[in-house]
Protein backbone atom coordinates (compact mmCIF):
# COMPACT_ATOMS: atom_id res chain seq x y z
CA UNK A 1 0.00 0.00 0.00
CA UNK A 2 1.05 3.23 -0.84
CA UNK A 3 2.08 6.23 1.75
CA UNK A 4 3.31 9.69 1.19
CA UNK A 5 6.58 10.71 2.43
CA UNK A 6 7.09 13.80 3.75
CA UNK A 7 10.25 16.12 3.01
CA UNK A 8 11.71 15.21 6.39
CA UNK A 9 11.99 11.76 5.94
CA UNK A 10 13.18 12.11 2.91
CA UNK A 11 16.24 14.36 4.12
CA UNK A 12 16.89 11.16 6.63
CA UNK A 13 16.26 8.65 3.91
CA UNK A 14 19.21 10.10 2.03
CA UNK A 15 21.35 9.77 4.56
CA UNK A 16 20.72 6.57 5.77
CA UNK A 17 21.04 5.19 1.34
CA UNK A 18 24.42 7.04 2.33
CA UNK A 19 25.23 5.01 4.93
CA UNK A 20 23.67 1.67 3.62
CA UNK A 21 22.70 1.34 0.08
CA UNK A 22 23.86 -2.14 -0.38
CA UNK A 23 22.91 -5.99 -0.12
CA UNK A 24 24.89 -8.70 1.06
CA UNK A 25 23.78 -12.06 0.23
CA UNK A 26 25.51 -14.44 2.34
CA UNK A 27 26.32 -17.69 0.21
CA UNK A 28 28.83 -20.46 -0.60
CA UNK A 29 30.81 -19.34 -4.00
CA UNK A 30 33.05 -21.72 -5.33
CA UNK A 31 36.44 -20.45 -5.79
CA UNK A 32 37.52 -18.23 -8.31
CA UNK A 33 39.73 -18.61 -11.58
CA UNK A 34 41.68 -15.38 -12.69
CA UNK A 35 41.65 -15.04 -16.39
CA UNK A 36 41.98 -11.70 -18.50
CA UNK A 37 39.56 -10.19 -21.07
CA UNK A 38 41.83 -8.39 -24.09
CA UNK A 39 40.43 -4.51 -24.44
CA UNK A 40 39.22 -3.98 -27.90
CA UNK A 41 40.14 -7.07 -30.13
CA UNK A 42 37.50 -10.24 -29.11
CA UNK A 43 39.26 -13.41 -28.33
CA UNK A 44 36.81 -15.67 -30.07
CA UNK A 45 37.47 -18.52 -31.80
CA UNK A 46 36.47 -17.91 -35.56
CA UNK A 47 38.77 -17.30 -38.22
CA UNK A 48 41.21 -14.90 -38.77
CA UNK A 49 39.61 -13.26 -41.54
CA UNK A 50 36.49 -12.59 -39.63
CA UNK A 51 38.74 -11.41 -36.32
CA UNK A 52 40.49 -9.20 -38.84
CA UNK A 53 36.73 -7.90 -39.78
CA UNK A 54 35.84 -6.54 -36.48
CA UNK A 55 39.23 -4.93 -35.78
CA UNK A 56 38.71 -2.77 -39.02
CA UNK A 57 35.35 -1.73 -38.26
CA UNK A 58 36.02 -0.81 -34.66
CA UNK A 59 38.98 1.33 -36.48
CA UNK A 60 36.92 2.28 -39.43
CA UNK A 61 39.09 1.46 -41.41
CA UNK A 62 38.03 1.88 -44.98
CA UNK A 63 41.11 0.74 -46.73
CA UNK A 64 41.08 -2.19 -45.39
CA UNK A 65 37.14 -3.03 -45.68
CA UNK A 66 37.04 -2.18 -49.15
CA UNK A 67 37.86 -5.53 -50.30
CA UNK A 68 33.70 -6.21 -49.45
CA UNK A 69 30.70 -5.02 -50.45
CA UNK A 70 29.20 -3.81 -47.88
CA UNK A 71 26.26 -6.38 -48.05
CA UNK A 72 28.74 -9.05 -47.81
CA UNK A 73 30.72 -7.38 -45.21
CA UNK A 74 27.53 -7.55 -43.18
CA UNK A 75 26.95 -10.78 -43.44
CA UNK A 76 30.47 -12.08 -43.31
CA UNK A 77 29.82 -10.12 -39.44
CA UNK A 78 26.61 -11.69 -38.63
CA UNK A 79 28.02 -15.15 -39.45
CA UNK A 80 30.83 -14.35 -37.30
CA UNK A 81 30.20 -16.97 -33.97
CA UNK A 82 32.39 -16.66 -31.07
CA UNK A 83 32.87 -20.37 -30.40
CA UNK A 84 35.18 -19.70 -27.12
CA UNK A 85 34.16 -22.49 -24.28
CA UNK A 86 32.88 -22.22 -20.93
CA UNK A 87 33.86 -24.66 -17.88
CA UNK A 88 30.40 -25.05 -16.89
CA UNK A 89 29.15 -24.45 -13.27
CA UNK A 90 32.43 -22.34 -12.76
CA UNK A 91 32.44 -18.67 -11.12
CA UNK A 92 35.47 -16.93 -12.46
CA UNK A 93 37.19 -13.65 -11.79
CA UNK A 94 38.11 -11.61 -14.81
CA UNK A 95 40.20 -8.94 -15.18
CA UNK A 96 38.72 -6.05 -17.11
CA UNK A 97 39.45 -2.76 -18.89
CA UNK A 98 37.13 -0.98 -20.22
CA UNK A 99 36.74 1.08 -23.11
CA UNK A 100 36.52 4.49 -20.75
CA UNK A 101 40.30 3.32 -19.77
CA UNK A 102 39.17 2.47 -16.07
CA UNK A 103 39.86 -1.27 -14.82
CA UNK A 104 37.61 -3.41 -12.44
CA UNK A 105 36.86 -7.22 -12.09
CA UNK A 106 34.52 -8.94 -12.83
CA UNK A 107 32.59 -11.86 -11.58
CA UNK A 108 30.94 -14.19 -14.12
CA UNK A 109 29.08 -17.59 -13.51
CA UNK A 110 29.08 -20.23 -16.50
CA UNK A 111 25.63 -22.91 -16.52
CA UNK A 112 26.39 -26.18 -15.53
CA UNK A 113 25.81 -27.66 -18.65
CA UNK A 114 26.87 -26.26 -22.30
CA UNK A 115 24.71 -24.83 -24.34
CA UNK A 116 24.56 -23.60 -28.46
CA UNK A 117 24.11 -20.46 -27.18
CA UNK A 118 23.80 -18.85 -23.94
CA UNK A 119 21.64 -15.83 -22.17
CA UNK A 120 22.99 -12.84 -19.98
CA UNK A 121 22.26 -11.78 -16.91
CA UNK A 122 24.35 -8.67 -15.92
CA UNK A 123 24.38 -7.84 -12.22
CA UNK A 124 25.00 -4.20 -10.98
CA UNK A 125 25.97 -4.44 -6.82
CA UNK A 126 24.71 -2.05 -4.13
CA UNK A 127 27.06 0.80 -2.72
CA UNK A 128 29.67 -0.55 -0.52
CA UNK A 129 29.15 -3.93 -2.55
CA UNK A 130 31.26 -5.94 -4.89
CA UNK A 131 30.03 -8.29 -7.82
CA UNK A 132 31.17 -11.51 -6.21
CA UNK A 133 28.77 -10.60 -3.89
CA UNK A 134 25.31 -10.52 -5.88
CA UNK A 135 26.62 -13.66 -8.04
CA UNK A 136 23.91 -15.52 -5.49
CA UNK A 137 23.38 -19.42 -5.01
CA UNK A 138 19.55 -18.32 -6.52
CA UNK A 139 21.03 -16.75 -9.72
CA UNK A 140 23.20 -19.85 -10.07
CA UNK A 141 20.38 -22.03 -9.87
CA UNK A 142 18.54 -20.20 -12.80
CA UNK A 143 21.39 -19.75 -14.74
CA UNK A 144 21.56 -23.78 -14.64
CA UNK A 145 18.00 -24.13 -15.02
CA UNK A 146 17.93 -21.43 -18.10
CA UNK A 147 21.22 -21.57 -19.54
CA UNK A 148 22.07 -17.97 -18.53
CA UNK A 149 25.60 -16.67 -18.07
CA UNK A 150 25.34 -14.44 -14.60
CA UNK A 151 28.51 -11.67 -14.77
CA UNK A 152 28.93 -9.14 -12.27
CA UNK A 153 31.17 -6.40 -12.55
CA UNK A 154 32.63 -3.92 -9.27
CA UNK A 155 31.94 -0.44 -9.58
CA UNK A 156 34.34 2.38 -9.24
CA UNK A 157 34.52 5.86 -9.00
CA UNK A 158 33.92 8.01 -11.94
CA UNK A 159 36.83 9.43 -13.53
CA UNK A 160 37.29 13.68 -12.57
CA UNK A 161 36.74 14.48 -16.45
CA UNK A 162 33.51 13.86 -18.41
CA UNK A 163 32.27 10.31 -16.79
CA UNK A 164 30.22 12.13 -13.72
CA UNK A 165 26.79 11.73 -14.01
CA UNK A 166 25.01 15.12 -13.04
CA UNK A 167 22.98 14.14 -10.72
CA UNK A 168 25.88 12.51 -8.45
CA UNK A 169 27.47 14.23 -5.37
CA UNK A 170 31.10 14.40 -5.55
CA UNK A 171 31.27 13.80 -1.41
CA UNK A 172 28.60 11.33 0.46
CA UNK A 173 29.02 12.43 4.52
CA UNK A 174 31.98 13.97 4.26
CA UNK A 175 33.79 11.42 2.23
CA UNK A 176 34.60 11.20 -1.76
CA UNK A 177 32.13 9.07 -2.85
CA UNK A 178 33.82 5.63 -2.95
CA UNK A 179 31.71 4.69 -6.13
CA UNK A 180 29.04 4.68 -8.69
CA UNK A 181 27.35 3.17 -11.90
CA UNK A 182 28.69 5.51 -14.89
CA UNK A 183 25.60 6.21 -17.73
CA UNK A 184 28.01 6.29 -20.56
CA UNK A 185 28.58 3.89 -23.08
CA UNK A 186 32.39 3.70 -23.27
CA UNK A 187 31.62 2.47 -19.19
CA UNK A 188 31.71 -0.92 -17.67
CA UNK A 189 28.73 -2.08 -18.98
CA UNK A 190 28.48 -1.28 -22.56
CA UNK A 191 32.05 -2.28 -22.44
CA UNK A 192 31.42 -6.03 -20.88
CA UNK A 193 28.68 -6.41 -23.45
CA UNK A 194 31.03 -5.03 -26.28
CA UNK A 195 33.65 -7.33 -25.15
CA UNK A 196 31.57 -10.69 -23.79
CA UNK A 197 29.33 -10.97 -26.71
CA UNK A 198 32.28 -11.75 -29.36
CA UNK A 199 34.26 -13.78 -26.85
CA UNK A 200 31.10 -16.52 -25.92
CA UNK A 201 27.97 -17.53 -27.88
CA UNK A 202 25.97 -15.16 -26.12
CA UNK A 203 22.32 -14.81 -27.64
CA UNK A 204 21.98 -10.55 -27.64
CA UNK A 205 18.35 -11.07 -27.82
CA UNK A 206 18.78 -12.28 -24.45
CA UNK A 207 20.76 -10.03 -21.99
CA UNK A 208 18.65 -8.94 -18.80
CA UNK A 209 20.75 -5.93 -16.75
CA UNK A 210 19.64 -6.10 -12.92
CA UNK A 211 20.50 -4.54 -9.63
CA UNK A 212 20.16 -3.98 -6.27
CA UNK A 213 19.97 -0.68 -4.60
CA UNK A 214 22.69 1.60 -6.24
CA UNK A 215 22.27 -1.28 -9.25
CA UNK A 216 19.09 -0.54 -9.37
CA UNK A 217 19.46 2.97 -10.25
CA UNK A 218 22.16 1.63 -12.56
CA UNK A 219 19.64 -0.51 -14.25
CA UNK A 220 17.07 2.26 -14.82
CA UNK A 221 19.73 4.54 -16.22
CA UNK A 222 21.63 2.80 -18.27
CA UNK A 223 18.64 0.53 -19.12
CA UNK A 224 16.60 3.63 -20.23
CA UNK A 225 19.81 5.13 -22.42
CA UNK A 226 20.74 2.20 -24.29
CA UNK A 227 16.88 0.50 -24.60
CA UNK A 228 18.01 -1.62 -27.85
CA UNK A 229 20.86 -3.23 -25.75
CA UNK A 230 18.29 -5.29 -23.59
CA UNK A 231 15.67 -7.47 -23.62
CA UNK A 232 14.20 -6.85 -19.89
CA UNK A 233 15.40 -4.78 -16.66
CA UNK A 234 14.89 -5.89 -13.80
CA UNK A 235 15.84 -3.08 -10.90
CA UNK A 236 15.41 -3.66 -7.04
CA UNK A 237 14.81 -0.86 -5.20
CA UNK A 238 16.17 1.55 -7.09
CA UNK A 239 15.56 5.08 -8.54
CA UNK A 240 15.99 7.41 -11.82
CA UNK A 241 17.33 10.33 -10.39
CA UNK A 242 19.55 11.39 -7.11
CA UNK A 243 17.73 14.89 -7.09
CA UNK A 244 14.24 13.11 -6.40
CA UNK A 245 15.66 13.00 -2.59
CA UNK A 246 14.74 16.62 -2.71
CA UNK A 247 11.85 16.40 -4.57
CA UNK A 248 7.98 15.17 -4.36
CA UNK A 249 8.24 14.33 -7.98
CA UNK A 250 10.51 12.59 -10.68
CA UNK A 251 13.26 14.84 -12.07
CA UNK A 252 11.54 16.87 -15.59
CA UNK A 253 15.30 15.66 -17.13
CA UNK A 254 15.40 12.69 -15.94
CA UNK A 255 11.90 11.67 -16.06
CA UNK A 256 11.96 11.80 -20.34
CA UNK A 257 14.13 8.78 -20.38
CA UNK A 258 11.16 6.33 -19.28
CA UNK A 259 9.43 7.02 -22.55
CA UNK A 260 13.08 4.79 -24.31
CA UNK A 261 11.28 2.02 -22.61
CA UNK A 262 8.86 1.54 -25.33
CA UNK A 263 9.99 -1.76 -26.51
CA UNK A 264 11.56 -2.38 -22.98
CA UNK A 265 10.18 -4.07 -20.56
CA UNK A 266 10.59 -4.19 -16.50
CA UNK A 267 9.98 -5.63 -13.52
CA UNK A 268 10.85 -3.66 -10.26
CA UNK A 269 10.81 -4.45 -6.69
CA UNK A 270 10.45 -2.28 -3.61
CA UNK A 271 9.94 -2.23 0.15
CA UNK A 272 7.02 -0.62 1.52
CA UNK A 273 9.18 0.52 4.53
CA UNK A 274 12.15 1.12 2.72
CA UNK A 275 13.89 4.27 4.39
CA UNK A 276 17.02 3.99 2.34
CA UNK A 277 15.63 4.40 -1.00
CA UNK A 278 12.05 5.13 -0.64
CA UNK A 279 9.44 3.20 -2.05
CA UNK A 280 7.91 6.21 -3.67
CA UNK A 281 10.36 6.37 -5.83
CA UNK A 282 9.51 3.15 -7.62
CA UNK A 283 6.17 4.70 -6.98
CA UNK A 284 6.54 7.81 -9.30
CA UNK A 285 8.30 5.36 -12.11
CA UNK A 286 5.32 3.19 -11.98
CA UNK A 287 3.02 6.13 -12.43
CA UNK A 288 4.68 6.93 -15.77
CA UNK A 289 5.03 3.37 -17.44
CA UNK A 290 1.13 3.54 -16.34
CA UNK A 291 0.49 6.83 -18.05
CA UNK A 292 2.58 5.51 -20.98
CA UNK A 293 1.14 2.13 -21.38
CA UNK A 294 4.35 0.71 -21.45
CA UNK A 295 5.02 -3.15 -20.54
CA UNK A 296 5.97 -3.47 -16.57
CA UNK A 297 5.23 -5.52 -13.58
CA UNK A 298 6.14 -3.68 -10.34
CA UNK A 299 5.84 -5.21 -7.11
CA UNK A 300 5.85 -3.71 -3.56
CA UNK A 301 6.42 -5.87 -0.25
CA UNK A 302 4.12 -4.39 2.39
CA UNK A 303 6.17 -4.25 5.82
CA UNK A 304 9.80 -4.92 4.16
CA UNK A 305 12.71 -2.27 4.21
CA UNK A 306 15.50 -2.06 2.12
CA UNK A 307 17.43 -5.45 2.13
CA UNK A 308 15.21 -7.11 0.24
CA UNK A 309 15.47 -11.08 0.09
CA UNK A 310 17.52 -12.25 -2.92
CA UNK A 311 17.70 -15.89 -1.90
CA UNK A 312 15.92 -18.38 -4.15
CA UNK A 313 13.86 -19.52 -1.94
CA UNK A 314 12.30 -15.57 -0.89
CA UNK A 315 9.32 -14.27 -2.45
CA UNK A 316 11.41 -11.94 -5.50
CA UNK A 317 13.60 -13.82 -7.82
CA UNK A 318 11.20 -17.10 -8.57
CA UNK A 319 8.73 -14.74 -10.09
CA UNK A 320 11.73 -12.17 -11.77
CA UNK A 321 12.98 -14.93 -13.45
CA UNK A 322 10.14 -16.92 -14.53
CA UNK A 323 9.52 -13.73 -16.24
CA UNK A 324 12.43 -12.80 -17.44
CA UNK A 325 13.42 -15.62 -19.24
CA UNK A 326 10.52 -15.43 -21.87
CA UNK A 327 11.55 -12.19 -22.45
CA UNK A 328 13.60 -11.48 -25.54
CA UNK A 329 15.27 -8.26 -27.63
CA UNK A 330 12.63 -6.38 -30.11
CA UNK A 331 14.51 -5.82 -33.11
CA UNK A 332 13.44 -3.32 -36.04
CA UNK A 333 10.42 -1.72 -34.06
CA UNK A 334 8.24 0.39 -36.34
CA UNK A 335 7.76 3.17 -33.96
CA UNK A 336 10.65 4.78 -31.69
CA UNK A 337 10.84 7.37 -29.08
CA UNK A 338 14.00 8.64 -27.98
CA UNK A 339 15.06 11.23 -25.46
CA UNK A 340 18.88 12.11 -25.15
CA UNK A 341 20.64 14.40 -22.50
CA UNK A 342 23.55 14.49 -24.52
CA UNK A 343 25.13 12.71 -27.88
CA UNK A 344 26.73 9.59 -25.96
CA UNK A 345 23.42 8.32 -25.90
CA UNK A 346 21.66 9.38 -29.13
CA UNK A 347 21.08 5.94 -30.45
CA UNK A 348 18.30 3.87 -30.13
CA UNK A 349 17.54 0.81 -32.84
CA UNK A 350 17.90 2.68 -36.00
CA UNK A 351 17.64 6.34 -35.19
CA UNK A 352 20.41 8.66 -33.97
CA UNK A 353 20.73 12.08 -33.05
CA UNK A 354 24.21 13.35 -33.74
CA UNK A 355 23.50 17.34 -33.10
CA UNK A 356 21.06 19.07 -30.19
CA UNK A 357 20.61 22.61 -31.11
CA UNK A 358 21.44 23.33 -27.13
CA UNK A 359 23.61 21.45 -26.01
CA UNK A 360 22.26 22.22 -22.25
CA UNK A 361 18.51 20.83 -23.39
CA UNK A 362 17.40 17.16 -23.80
CA UNK A 363 16.92 16.08 -27.24
CA UNK A 364 13.90 13.88 -28.43
CA UNK A 365 13.01 12.44 -31.27
CA UNK A 366 9.64 10.25 -32.12
CA UNK A 367 10.52 8.40 -35.38
CA UNK A 368 7.57 6.01 -37.07
CA UNK A 369 7.72 3.81 -40.37
CA UNK A 370 5.10 4.40 -42.62
CA UNK A 371 3.18 2.92 -45.52
CA UNK A 372 4.75 4.40 -48.62
CA UNK A 373 8.30 3.59 -47.57
CA UNK A 374 7.90 6.19 -45.39
CA UNK A 375 9.79 7.63 -42.31
CA UNK A 376 7.75 10.44 -40.05
CA UNK A 377 9.56 12.24 -37.47
CA UNK A 378 8.61 14.57 -35.01
CA UNK A 379 11.64 16.17 -33.06
CA UNK A 380 12.61 18.43 -30.33
CA UNK A 381 15.90 20.60 -29.84
CA UNK A 382 17.28 17.82 -32.85
CA UNK A 383 19.94 19.72 -35.09
CA UNK A 384 21.14 16.88 -36.87
CA UNK A 385 20.13 13.08 -37.17
CA UNK A 386 20.99 9.46 -38.99
CA UNK A 387 18.42 6.93 -40.17
CA UNK A 388 19.76 3.37 -40.86
CA UNK A 389 17.90 1.66 -43.26
CA UNK A 390 16.45 -1.43 -41.85
CA UNK A 391 15.57 -4.20 -44.50
CA UNK A 392 12.74 -5.27 -42.07
CA UNK A 393 10.71 -2.24 -42.00
CA UNK A 394 11.43 -1.30 -45.38
CA UNK A 395 12.23 -2.11 -49.05
CA UNK A 396 15.71 -0.86 -49.13
CA UNK A 397 16.26 -0.86 -52.55
CA UNK A 398 13.32 1.40 -53.00
CA UNK A 399 12.68 5.33 -53.04
CA UNK A 400 12.58 6.26 -49.15
CA UNK A 401 10.54 8.98 -48.27
CA UNK A 402 11.41 10.92 -44.53
CA UNK A 403 8.92 13.17 -43.25
CA UNK A 404 10.73 15.58 -40.87
CA UNK A 405 8.66 18.11 -38.35
CA UNK A 406 6.27 17.93 -41.05
CA UNK A 407 8.48 18.74 -44.20
CA UNK A 408 9.96 16.31 -46.51
CA UNK A 409 13.23 16.23 -46.34
CA UNK A 410 13.79 13.30 -48.30
CA UNK A 411 12.81 11.66 -51.35
CA UNK A 412 15.82 9.24 -52.93
CA UNK A 413 16.79 6.02 -53.12
CA UNK A 414 19.63 5.61 -50.54
CA UNK A 415 23.08 3.32 -52.07
CA UNK A 416 25.22 0.74 -49.65
CA UNK A 417 27.76 2.13 -48.37
CA UNK A 418 30.58 1.04 -46.06
CA UNK A 419 30.68 4.16 -43.86
CA UNK A 420 26.52 3.06 -42.71
CA UNK A 421 28.38 -0.26 -41.63
CA UNK A 422 31.14 1.43 -39.55
CA UNK A 423 28.31 3.94 -38.58
CA UNK A 424 25.81 1.70 -37.15
CA UNK A 425 28.78 -0.44 -35.87
CA UNK A 426 29.73 1.98 -33.45
CA UNK A 427 29.10 2.20 -29.92
CA UNK A 428 27.10 -0.99 -30.12
CA UNK A 429 29.37 -3.92 -32.18
CA UNK A 430 25.80 -5.91 -32.65
CA UNK A 431 25.43 -7.95 -36.15
CA UNK A 432 21.45 -7.22 -34.98
CA UNK A 433 21.87 -3.80 -35.38
CA UNK A 434 24.49 -3.36 -38.60
CA UNK A 435 22.95 -1.71 -41.58
CA UNK A 436 24.46 -1.13 -44.73
CA UNK A 437 22.28 1.96 -45.48
CA UNK A 438 22.17 5.30 -43.48
CA UNK A 439 20.17 8.86 -44.21
CA UNK A 440 21.82 11.65 -42.91
CA UNK A 441 20.34 14.95 -42.02
CA UNK A 442 20.27 18.14 -40.96
CA UNK A 443 17.79 20.86 -39.69
CA UNK A 444 16.74 23.55 -42.20
CA UNK A 445 14.59 25.32 -38.85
Amino acid sequence: MRTPIMKNVVQRSWSLFILLAVIVIPVAIPAASTSVIPHALPSTETTTAALDLLAALDEGDLESLSKNSPSKLRRSIQRATPKKSLKPGQTTSIEFTAEDGRDTKVTMYAPSSRQKSYGLIVMLHGYGGNGRSVVSRSYQNFANKNGYIVVSPDAKRPAETGQWNEDLPRNILGSPTQHWWVYRSDAFINSILNELTWKYPIDRNRVVLSGMSMGGWGTWNLGSRFADRFSALAPLAGGLCMRDYESDDLDKRYRVLLENLRWLPSYFVHGSDDEIVPARFSQMIEDELLTLEYDHVYEELNGVGHNLDLRGTGRILPKIHTWMQKKRRVLDPPHITHNALNTDHGRQHWVRIDKFEKDANPARIEAKVEKGNKIVIESTNVEELTLFVSDKLLKEKNKIIVEWNGKEVHSDKVKESLEAVIESWKGRRDPFLLHTRMITLKSAE
